[in-house]
């Protein structure tokens, strides 16, 4: 592939302090095959080789600076490397192969047994495959993240249990088990409850207090009321801009709420 090429090494004294070396190294050559060669080596060869360069003398910044043996260094780069590849083809595969080109049925019934009707499941599935899609290609391309692995490591195990406690007890509408799982997920494990202490009392505080208000007001002009009262207190600021943003919403999502309470007795 390399028909020629030449490069150097250069150590820079750094600071003044006689203890600090910068390193510099460069490496050019030209290529065989034409065309098709120099297209090979722009998109595959040459990155490799800067990144096999950069990896080797990573090695060796951490044997003199922690001590760390370079042939243990380069073990544990390959273990790394194979489970965040081997990571990303499950992710794709899930998300590509039975949700977005099968529909497998297995993936359709999970959805539909979490409580979600024939149409719905089609679209969460092809939702969740999108979804798996992104965080496999998020391994791939967006390497010194670790979002895509914790994601990995706390999400799947407690969506997988959501899952199986929704199709234990039959609830009608399970699906918001696993979306509640979801949501009050934290890197840590006192975040996470902290959030779901919040979620549960916030739940029950809303339960109440919309029972009271629809057993003492029968008319939705209280309600409006209600609602822009509400949005004044919550607002951050006195200006009518963040006061409207605050309001609209709320008023829109009473307005859907009282609609499909409407189709839902029909």
């Amino acid at each position: 592939m390399i028909r020629e090429g030449s490069g150097y090494w250069k150590y820079l004294p750094s600071n003044g302090d006689g203890q600090t070396v910068r390193f510099l190294t460069s490496y050019d050559y030209s290529v065989r095959f034409g065309r098709l060669g120099r297209l090979f080596d722009k998109f595959l060869s040459r990155p490799m080789l800067g990144w096999a360069t950069a990896w080797s003398f990573d090695r060796l910044r951490l044997w003199i600076e922690r001590g760390f043996d370079p042939a243990a260094s380069m073990r544990r780069s390959l273990v790394y490397l194979t489970a965040r590849l081997a990571l990303a083809f499950v992710w794709l595969y899930q998300g590509i192969v039975p949700k977005l080109i099968l529909r497998h049925p297995d993936e359709l019934a999970l959805l539909r047994n979490a409580g979600l009707s024939v149409p719905a499941a089609g679209i969460a599935c092809a939702g969740i495959g999108c979804f798996e899609v992104v965080v496999g290609l998020a391994l791939l391309l967006v390497w010194r993240s670790r979002l895509p692995l914790w994601l990995t490591l706390v999400a799947m195990p407690i969506a997988a249990l959501a899952v199986a406690v929704t199709r234990a007890l039959g609830l009608p509408r399970g699906y918001w088990v696993t979306l509640t799982a979801v949501i009050i997920l934290q890197p840590w494990g006192g975040a996470t409850l902290v959030k779901a202490l919040q979620r549960v009392l916030g739940t029950v505080a809303g339960g109440v207090l919309t029972a009271l208000l629809g057993a003492l007001i029968h008319d939705q002009r209280p309600f409006l009321a209600i609602i822009f009262v509400f949005a004044a207190v919550i607002t951050p600021s006195s200006d009518p801009f963040s006061f409207t943003a605050m309001a609209v919403p709320m008023l829109i999502f009473y307005e859907l709420a009282i609609i499909v309470g409407r189709l839902l007795k029909k």
